[in-house]
């Protein structure tokens, strides 16, 4: 029965180690997972960092934007001005135009009965009208271009200012952007102290527990062999006694000896007894010591350094109690091995005994008082054996509380990897909805500011293209007004070649005719 009970505490402690292993596995699982966890956690810091320098690099680029379109709206607004100023120019000389043209034709109506004869001069006056019409069209052209121009830079005005408040717009997303990514760090960070002191509060706990259930290990497996010891010590005892009560049975003509060696046998059992005894109180007073070492070390962990070194003293003297009871059981073997002789040589005796029929009686009577004693004796062992059982039921009633206590301790530690577990996974699962959040904002703050920086783009071209239809209408215009003001002072030569001609003619008319027939040439015409 009580090898069976050991068989099944030796089983039971197996299992109980591969749970413990089991446990040192998933502690060491869950360090990977938190280091795993603390890796994520730097990545996404990494992330953040990457953000807020994508998010400087845009805000100087939107700045540098902001500085180019000012001093391009600075451009335009001087392109203005020289093109009102150009604009003016251009009305004072069409109104150059129209009086010249008002003085030509009254010029023309004035002159033409006069001179007929000077048709060639006229028609190239009248040419000269004709250019002065085209170059009248060409004008309106120009100042047709000129409105088309302006339209189109009151069209770029308002995409400027369309782009200055998508700009704004943008500007204010990304501050938006940049609280939201703030707020989300500062919670992650919350998030993980909060896991991490959880974490090791956790972890403090499972070492503490499985330094616990070391220590419990330890006092059993003293337990287990001191109670291995002592059932062996039981059945050694119970072979001796065995044999002792046969060589009683057999050897009953030298029974005086026997009691000699049975009391000094008797002597040692009570030996043996006093060191059960004493292991007992031993046993008791250690376990009663775990108690209290347990209880302090639930109360203060700072002495759990301290119980160790006293286990391991225990364990040592332990050990050297296990080498003396070694030493002892080598004793008694060899008091056996004595004892046997012994009984050989008395067997060797007997023979010689056997002769001497004359002293039987005597030695059955004395015999009979040894038998007595010796029941006597077998009577008082019996009741040890008893006491030796109790005291080896209330060790395995212990060593079945040990176990208790090891099974509850296995499942704290169980419910404690569960909420380690939960932990991680909802440490997890925040982790990676901030990353996904993080990097869903990115993407749209990405994708805007290349939808801006391609409207910018496309404004620059149309901007460089309006800056290239605008050179090139200046120079148009230049090289117009040049022909204008070409035509004009050919114009004017041919007006002043034509009045010159008027007062030649006058003066001609007045040195042939007189003033008189002058008037009255005059008068019809006027």
């Amino acid at each position: 029965m009580l090898m069976r009970k050991l068989a099944d505490s030796e089983a039971e402690k197996r299992k109980l180690e591969t749970k413990l292993n089991n446990r040192e596995r998933a502690a060491n699982q869950m360090a990977e997972n938190f280091e795993n966890e603390k890796e994520h956690l730097r990545t996404a810091g990494e992330l953040s960092k990457v953000l807020e320098s994508t998010r400087s690099r845009l805000q100087n680029q939107l700045h540098k934007k902001e500085a180019e379109n000012n001093r391009l709206e600075a451009q335009i607004q001087r392109l203005e001005g020289t093109l009102q100023h150009q604009q003016e120019e251009v009305q004072g000389l069409l109104e150059q135009m129209r009086e010249l043209k008002q003085h030509c034709e009254g010029d023309r109506d004035v002159y033409k009965q006069t001179l007929e004869d000077q048709r060639k001069q006229a028609e190239q006056s009248v040419n000269t009208a004709a250019q002065l019409l085209d170059k009248e069209a060409q004008l309106a052209e120009a100042l047709s271009t000129a409105e088309e121009l302006r339209q189109r830079y009151s069209k770029q005005n308002r995409e400027k200012n369309q782009l200055e408040l998508e700009i704004t717009t943008l500007n204010n997303r990304l501050t938006e952007l940049s609280e939201q990514l703030h707020s989300c760090e500062e919670k992650s960070c919350t998030e993980r102290e909060g896991l991490l002191s959880r974490l090791h509060s956790l972890t403090s706990e499972s070492t503490a527990t499985k330094l616990e259930n070391q220590r419990l290990e330890s006092t059993l497996s003293a337990t287990e062999d001191r109670l291995s010891l002592t059932q062996s010590e039981v059945q050694r005892l119970k072979i001796s006694l065995r044999d002792f009560e046969s060589l009683v049975e057999g050897y009953k003509s030298q029974l005086q000896k026997t009691r000699l060696e049975s009391e000094e046998y008797s002597l040692r059992l009570e030996m043996v007894e006093k060191e059960a005894q004493s292991d007992r109180e031993e046993m008791e007073r250690e376990m009663e010591q775990g108690r209290k070492q347990l209880q302090a070390h639930l109360k203060e962990m700072e002495m759990l350094r301290e119980a160790l070194k006293h286990s391991e003293d225990e364990f040592r003297e332990v050990r050297e109690n296990m080498h003396i009871q070694d030493r002892r059981n080598t004793e008694q073997n060899s008091t056996l091995s004595e004892l046997r002789i012994k009984m050989e040589l008395q067997s060797c005796k007997i023979e010689n005994l056997q002769e001497k029929n004359l002293f039987v009686l005597e030695e059955n009577m004395q015999l009979k008082r040894s038998i007595e004693s010796t029941e006597r004796k077998m009577d008082d062992v019996s009741t040890q054996n008893r006491d030796l059982l109790q005291v080896v039921a209330k060790r395995e009633e212990t060593i079945h509380n040990t176990q208790l206590r090891l099974e509850e301790r296995s499942r704290e530690c169980d419910s404690l990897h569960r909420l380690l577990e939960q932990a991680r996974e909802e440490a997890q699962r925040q982790v990676d909805q901030s990353l996904e959040r993080v990097l869903s904002k990115e993407r749209s703050a990405q994708s805007k500011m290349l939808d801006l920086e391609s409207q910018l783009s496309l404004a620059k071209k149309e901007l460089g293209q309006l800056r290239l239809s605008k050179e090139d209408m200046e120079k148009r215009f230049q090289c117009k007004l040049q022909d204008m003001k070409n035509q004009l002072e050919q114009v004017n030569s041919a007006n002043r070649s034509l009045q010159n001609y008027v007062h030649y003619l006058k003066a001609s008319y007045t040195n042939v005719f007189g003033d008189t027939a002058l008037t009255s040439s005059l008068n019809p015409h006027i």
